[in-house]
C-alpha cells in the first residue's frame, strides 16, 4: 500500500470509513429502529419547550426534534443517520490524532484501532446513538481546533474550539472535563506558553462555561425547568462507576460482545460467511504489507500521559453517576487505541503479525454483532408491527400480558 494513503487526510479518511463499513455495516439493513428510538420518537408530542424543562442535555432534545422530523421512525434512514453519525467520530479522531502525534503513519494505526475496538460496538447499531457520536465529536474537535492554535497562534482556531465545546456542553456532559485535558496538553507540551496571556483568557472562559452550565443543571435551567437532571453525582454511585468502567473495557461488557460476535459470525449463511472472511483477508493482506515496509512505534512519554489523562478525565464524569456504556466511551477510546498500540509493539518482531492478527479478529467480532443487529431489528419491526395493528383492541383492554418466555422458545439468538 503506497504511504500517500495515510499522508493524505482524504484518501485516509475514505479507507477507515471503509474498514468501518466492513466491520460494522456490511449487510446495510435494518427492519426497525431501536427500542428507545421509539421512546424518543413520543417526544415530538412535547415540541421544542424540552430545550427549556430539560436542564441537563439541552441541545439534545433539541437534536431529538431535529431527528423525529428527518428520520422519526423510519429505519433505513435511521441506518444512515447512525453510518454517517459514526462516520463523523472516525473523521474527527483521525484529524485529532494527526495533530496531536505529528505522524501521518501512527495517527493513521490509531484511527484503524479507534474503528474496530470492541467496547464501543454500539455506537454503529441504532439511530438514537447519533446524538452521542455527534456530540463527542464536537468535544474532538473542539480538542483539535485548540491544539492547531499552537501551530499559527491565530485566534481563529482558540473562537472555533470554544464554540464546539459549548455546544457539546449542552449537548451531552462527557467531555466535562475537556479544559483540563487541554491544560494537561499545554503543560506537558507548551510549558512557556501555560501563563500566556491568550492561554489565561481562553482557560478563564471555558472556566465561566464550565461554572455556568454546573449552575444551569444543578438550579433546574435556574428554577424554570419541570424535571430535574435524570443522572445526578452520588459518592455511593462511586464503587458501581468503577465496576462498570472495568466491565466496558476488559470484563463483562467486553468479554460478552467479544464471544458473541465471534459466534455468531458463524451463525450467518456460508456464502456470506465465505464472503466476509475472503474480504476481510485481502483487507488485512493489504495493510500488513502497508505495515511490514514501516519502522515500529516507540513509546513517546509525553504522548502516553496525555493519553492516559484523556482516558481518566473523559470516564470520570460516569463514574461520578455510577454507569457507562460503550456509546460514552468515544472520546476515551482514542486514549485506548494508543495504549493498545504500545502493547501490541512491544512484541516488536512479531507486533505487526499481532497488529494483523488483531485487526481480523475484530473485524469478526464486529460482523458478528452487527448480524445480531440485522435479527434484533427483526424482532423489534414485528412487536412494534404487531402492536401496532392490533392497537385498537389493545386499547380496550384493562391489561395486556405479553409472554416473553415464547420469544426464548421460538427465536433463534
Amino acid at each position: 500500500m503506497p504511504n500517500y494513503l495515510y499522508k493524505n487526510y482524504f484518501l485516509g479518511s475514505i479507507f477507515l470509513i471503509f474498514v468501518s463499513f466492513l466491520a460494522h455495516f456490511f449487510l446495510f439493513e435494518r427492519y426497525s429502529v431501536g427500542p428507545d428510538d421509539y421512546e424518543f420518537f413520543l417526544m415530538k408530542e412535547e415540541g421544542w419547550r424540552f430545550f427549556l424543562i430539560h436542564p441537563d442535555r439541552p441541545f439534545q432534545y433539541i437534536w431529538f426534534q431535529f431527528q423525529n422530523a428527518l428520520v422519526g421512525i423510519d429505519s433505513f434512514r435511521g441506518l444512515l443517520l447512525i453510518f454517517f453519525s459514526s462516520s463523523l467520530t472516525i473523521l474527527a479522531s483521525f484529524l485529532f490524532l494527526r495533530a496531536i502525534t505529528r505522524n501521518n503513519y501512527l495517527s493513521f494505526l490509531l484511527s484503524l484501532i479507534y474503528v474496530l475496538l470492541i467496547h464501543k460496538l454500539e455506537i454503529f447499531h441504532y439511530p438514537v446513538n447519533a446524538h452521542v457520536n455527534i456530540s463527542s465529536s464536537l468535544y474532538i474537535f473542539s480538542l483539535y481546533f485548540f491544539i492547531r492554535y499552537f501551530d499559527n497562534f491565530s485566534n481563529l482556531n482558540l473562537y472555533l474550539s470554544i464554540i464546539f465545546y459549548s455546544f457539546a456542553l449542552f449537548w451531552y456532559e462527557v467531555g466535562f472535563f475537556l479544559p483540563l485535558i487541554m491544560l494537561s496538553y499545554v503543560a506537558i507540551n507548551k510549558k512557556e506558553l501555560i501563563f500566556s496571556r491568550k492561554i489565561v483568557l481562553f482557560g478563564s472562559f471555558l472556566l465561566f462555561l464550565v461554572i455556568f452550565y454546573t449552575v444551569y443543571r444543578a438550579t433546574g435551567a435556574f428554577g424554570f425547568a419541570e424535571i430535574m437532571a435524570g443522572r445526578s453525582i452520588s459518592l455511593k454511585s462511586l464503587p458501581a462507576g468503577f465496576i462498570d468502567v472495568f466491565h466496558i473495557f476488559v470484563g463483562r461488557s467486553f468479554i460478552r460482545s467479544a464471544v458473541y460476535g465471534f459466534y455468531l459470525f458463524f451463525q450467518m449463511n456460508y456464502l456470506i460467511i465465505f464472503l466476509l472472511l475472503l474480504f476481510n483477508s485481502i483487507t488485512v493482506g493489504i495493510l500488513y504489507n502497508f505495515f511490514k515496509k514501516e519502522d515500529p512505534i516507540r513509546v513517546n512519554k509525553q504522548l502516553m500521559i496525555f493519553f492516559i489523562l484523556l482516558i481518566i478525565l473523559t470516564v470520570i464524569p460516569n463514574i461520578l453517576v455510577g454507569s457507562i456504556g460503550g456509546r460514552n466511551t468515544i472520546i476515551s477510546s482514542i486514549g485506548v487505541s494508543y495504549l493498545l498500540l504500545v502493547l501490541i509493539f512491544s512484541f516488536k518482531r512479531f507486533s505487526k503479525y499481532l497488529l494483523s492478527i488483531f485487526i481480523f479478529f475484530c473485524l469478526i467480532i464486529g460482523q458478528g454483532n452487527s448480524w445480531a443487529q440485522v435479527v434484533s431489528s427483526k424482532i423489534n419491526g414485528s412487536v412494534f408491527n404487531a402492536l401496532s395493528q392490533n392497537k385498537e383492541a389493545i386499547a380496550k383492554q384493562d391489561f395486556v400480558l405479553i409472554d416473553t418466555k415464547s420469544f426464548a422458545d421460538n427465536i433463534e439468538f
